[in-house]
């Protein structure tokens, strides 16, 4: 995928309603750093995306952890990121996940857990998401969340 494709607004539209969406993302700690650069590649491609707590948009973005049912009140679709550091524990919030539209594990995880199967679809998490192609991968699963969740 080349830096020209990433900045087409087609790619950063969903594949049913080819709109522009709000995205929240919600991170803290370690992962806020890389939240933000994807919300403003995002919003330079003419999305909505911002940092903040969760709030009523198309779509929330949670990093590093997973959403208990609380926080996804409102939300029309929600996509949880989680890194090599999260290791297995995500598991033990497993009714927590019955509101997630899509987790994105690093690849060496993600092999792991789609033999377990759990109750949520799991995608690859794209390298280097601070650049723009990486960021135009992950804006293509939160498009995917918000067409097909929600």
């Amino acid at each position: 995928m080349s830096a020209d494709q990433v900045r087409d607004p087609e790619l950063l539209s969903t594949p049913v309603y080819a709109e522009s969406l709000r995205v929240r993302h919600v991170a803290h700690g370690r992962l806020a750093g890389t939240a933000r650069a994807v919300a403003r590649h995002q919003a330079a491609a003419g999305w909505t995306a911002d940092l903040g707590e969760a709030a009523e948009c198309d779509v929330l973005v949670f990093w590093g952890r997973v959403p208990r049912a609380t926080d996804i009140v409102g939300a029309g679709s929600v996509v949880v990121v989680l890194d090599e550091a999260a290791g297995p524990a995500w598991l033990a919030t497993r009714r927590s996940l019955r509101g997630v539209n899509v987790v994105l594990l690093p690849p060496r995880q993600l092999q792991r857990w789609l033999r377990w199967g759990p109750v949520v679809p799991l995608a690859p998490l794209p390298a280097h998401l601070a650049d723009a192609v990486g960021a135009g991968q992950m804006s293509a699963w939160i498009a995917r969340a918000y067409a097909f969740g929600g």
